[in-house]
């Protein structure tokens, strides 16, 4: 991981509300830290966003 991507990886762990959780390897990935922001009031259906596409594959562009 280059240090700029690691700085990154920081700064976004320390942002309100953003939590890690840690996922084990199995046979066909290796192990993995998945943070995630859970916001409002729990409720039966959640709302699941996964960011993905070129330059999106974060949370930033949800967090406000």
């Amino acid at each position: 991981m280059s240090e700029a991507r690691a700085r990154m990886r920081e700064r976004v762990a320390r942002m309100p509300g953003v939590r890690s959780i840690r996922r084990p390897a199995t046979d066909e990935s290796p192990a993995f830290d998945l943070a995630y922001v859970r916001d409002g009031p729990p409720s039966p259906r959640p709302v699941v966003a996964i960011p993905g596409g070129p330059g999106l594959a974060s949370i930033l562009p949800y967090h406000s």
